[in-house]
Parts: C-alpha cells; structure tokens; sequence
C-alpha cells in the first residue's frame, strides 16, 4: 500500500497542469521584455557617452584647427574609450539580437502551448 501512495504522490508532483503549461511560456515573454526594457536603457546611456566622445573629438579637431599642438597621451585615451565603447556597443548588439531570438521563440511556445488546450 505505501508503495502505491508514493507512486501516486510521484506522479502527482510529475504532472503539470494544462494550465501551468500555458502559463510558463507567457512568463517567459515576460522576463524577456523586461530584459529589452534594460537593454533599451543600456542603449539610451551608450548614445549618452557617445555623444560626450563626439564632443571630445569635435574639441581635439578645433584644437588643431586653431594651431594648437594635440598631446598624443589625450589621442591614445580617445582611441582607448572609443575603443571601449565600439565593444560594448557591440556587446550590447549581439545580446539584442540573442533576446529578439529568444523572443520569438518564447512567443511560439506561449502561441503552442496556447492551441494544446
């Protein structure tokens, strides 16, 4: 008898709902969206720091227009935060693209697990 109430206890806990297989690909979606919100966000403070680059580099261009020797240590930190910048940038592209991927994917799931029922 204790053998069956344990299989059945097993069982139980095994199985999952209709409803909780619906449920799991919307919450999914959900995390998701959350991540592209901060992602978007990320974006919004590269731009910032882009922009203050682009200043920094306006800056050196006048500088040199006007005559004035550049120091090479301020153009080696330039191309030191662009380059730290482009990787970011690009790191933060590919796990946009990652999300987008897995998006869609999530929205099948949600969409599959929506017509089971």
């Amino acid at each position: 008898m204790r053998e069956i109430e344990s299989d059945l206890v097993v069982r139980q806990a095994t199985q999952v709902s209709p409803n909780d297989r619906r449920q799991a690909p919307i919450a999914e979606c959900h995390a998701l969206e959350r991540r592209w919100a901060e992602l978007h966000e990320e974006v919004l403070q590269l731009n910032q720091e882009w922009q203050q680059l682009l200043s920094i580099i306006i800056s050196r261009v006048e500088t040199r227009r006007n005559g004035q020797s550049l120091n090479w240590t301020d153009g080696a930190a330039a191309f030191y935060d662009l380059d730290r910048h482009a990787a970011r940038t690009s790191h933060l592209a590919h796990e946009a693209v990652q999300t987008c991927h897995q998006y869609a994917l999530a929205l099948q799931r949600a969409l599959d697990a929506m017509t089971e029922g």
